[in-house]
């Protein structure tokens, strides 16, 4: 990554840190280094680190809660064995 791009990349800012809590350090260090090697592993292009966090990092924590919440209500839609008294 030149310093170009580095000094392109978009800051978290504090309803990001928010959305994140405990975990904005894991975030944030995925962050790092989807920055330094996603242009090269070819998961960014060279255009997305001015919004590397609003359009990546933020949107996959989303996705990854909806799927979360989706299990959840599956299972708790999911037909319960009934109990036969004896």
């Amino acid at each position: 990554m030149s310093e170009e791009q580095r000094a392109q990349v978009e800051e978290p800012t504090a309803e990001m840190r928010e959305i994140f809590g405990v975990s904005f350090s894991a975030a944030e260090h995925f962050a790092q280094m989807l920055a330094e090697e996603g242009e090269l592993r070819g998961l960014v292009g060279p255009r997305e680190f001015p919004r590397l966090w609003t359009r990546h990092i933020v949107n996959s924590a989303a996705r990854g809660f909806r799927g979360r919440l989706s299990r959840y209500r599956r299972r708790a839609a999911a037909p319960r064995p009934r109990r036969h008294a004896h």
